[in-house]
């Protein structure tokens, strides 16, 4: 009995230490823009690079948000926000896309980012939150 509880123990340990640590997270996308402090009316270039082995399908579309004490809130569109078309972009594994976007006029200076909603995966799949949104960023006043 004891030598079948130690043999138990060693099976766990070594499944534990094979299985990847939940933690550890992997990305298909990397977003990042082409600098970390704006001010507003500013041009925003966001670079979405394929850092995956897979191909994906990329919308250039996306919803400013500002930073909270309760999280990510939405900034809302104002007058001036251009339409965005519906396109999908074929994004080849290792190849970048760049998107374009310009900052509010009237902004409030704070910590910023830029969240896309159509993102796709191989399979058609959306991507999670984690490869959908740029890295965060300032407006100054």
């Amino acid at each position: 009995m004891t030598r079948a509880v130690r043999m138990i123990g060693a099976t766990i340990a070594a499944a534990a230490c094979a299985s990847p640590s939940t933690s550890e997270v992997v990305r298909m996308l990397r977003l990042q823009t082409d600098t970390t402090a704006y001010v507003p009316g500013a041009i925003v270039a966001i670079a979405l690079l394929n850092v995956s082995d897979s191909h994906l399908a990329c919308n250039l579309c996306a919803v400013l948000e500002r930073q909270s004490t309760n999280g990510w809130a939405v900034v809302p569109p104002t007058t001036s926000t251009v339409p965005c078309n519906l396109v999908l972009h074929p994004l080849a594994p290792g190849e970048r896309i760049v998107a374009h976007h310009t900052l509010p006029s009237g902004i409030a200076p704070g910590t910023y980012r830029y969240r896309f909603d159509l993102l796709q995966g191989p399979s058609g799949e959306q991507l999670p939150l984690g490869d959908r949104v740029s890295n965060a960023f300032d407006v100054l006043p």
